[in-house]
């Protein structure tokens, strides 16, 4: 699923370019965390929930890595690496504040709080883009 996804993003940043592409992967994915709570009710669409979820969060490495290229080409490998160390750090830190946030809020509401957090992802990513920052 992951690679399948990867090419798919792929091919869409070469047609519209990686900013369009993660904008528009995290507007799928505030939108699936919004409904997410209707969609678990049901096992067959829980499970669609969850493989869409696969599909559209490994689309954003690649956009990502593009984008990260195109602010510093002639750093490309350490930008790269860089952003590589920051995915995992992200990856690692996620099922520490995701439980601690499941804790806090209950799981029906985190649902809620990870769109809303998704929504500022958007809004910083813009920003970053309007200052030419990538």
């Amino acid at each position: 699923m992951g690679v399948m996804s990867n090419l798919i993003a792929g091919l869409m940043v070469n047609r519209f370019g990686g900013r369009a592409v993660v904008g528009g992967a995290l507007a799928l994915l505030v939108v699936l965390f919004a409904i997410l709570p209707a969609l678990a009710t049901c096992y067959r669409t829980a499970i669609a929930a969850v493989v869409l979820y696969g599909m559209i969060g490994f689309s954003v490495t690649t956009p990502q890595t593009h984008q990260l290229v195109n602010t510093e080409p002639a750093n490309a490998a350490l930008v790269v690496a860089l952003g590589g160390a920051v995915l995992y750090l992200s990856i690692a830190l996620s099922g520490v504040l995701g439980g601690v946030a499941i804790d806090m809020l209950g799981q029906v509401n985190f649902v809620y709080v990870a769109a809303a957090v998704m929504v500022v992802v958007v809004l910083l990513s813009e920003l970053a883009y309007r200052l030419g920052r990538v």
